[in-house]
């Protein structure tokens, strides 16, 4: 699935979240035996928020800012794009430019600005509930290293991306 992600068009990837959705409360619609129309769209009380979520996901602005943390639980993944404003890099990476940052840190230096203290006061927010801290790893976007940031992600567009509602109604369609 992950060489899948990678090689599909954004396209792709929002009607693969699509149809997952559709799959799951297609399943769980027959499971209840209900075979004809419903006024609403049936979920199981564990899965009412997914359509929010994968409506959410489709709408994501996150990749326009240049610099992106990754919290995926057991480890902290920074991508930092060449595109980076040049202030982040000297204040939290203590860089003066993409060009001359590595490809691959392992920690992000503690500097005396407030920038770098508001990262690492982010950083530390999100290791509070963990019982370990997460290890941080930042990455150049145009390191080898920098699959290990996408290979959890799905990118998608804004344009053409239905309201809530509207996708709220196209599932309860396409739900048989």
């Amino acid at each position: 699935m992950y060489r899948r992600s990678l090689q599909a068009s954004v396209s792709d990837a929002r009607e693969a979240f699509i149809n997952v959705a559709i799959d799951i409360l297609s399943s769980y619609k027959m499971s209840l035996n209900m075979n004809g129309p419903s006024s609403g769209l049936l979920a199981p009380t564990c899965l009412k928020l997914l359509p929010l979520y994968i409506s959410a996901i489709m709408k994501h602005t996150a990749f326009r800012t240049g610099v992106f943390l990754l919290d995926a639980g057991d480890q902290m993944i920074m991508l930092v794009c060449q595109n980076a404003p040049t202030a982040f890099l000297n204040d939290v990476l203590n860089v003066p430019s993409y060009a001359h940052m590595p490809d691959d840190l392992y920690e992000l230096p503690t500097l005396n600005n407030l920038r770098n203290q508001r990262v690492h006061f982010f950083i530390y927010y999100l290791n509070e509930d963990k019982p370990y801290s997460a290890p941080l790893h930042i990455i150049r976007d145009n390191s080898s290293n920098r699959v290990l940031f996408y290979q959890r992600l799905v990118e998608d567009r804004m344009e053409n991306a239905l309201s809530y509602h509207e996708f709220l109604q196209h599932l309860k369609t396409q739900v048989k």
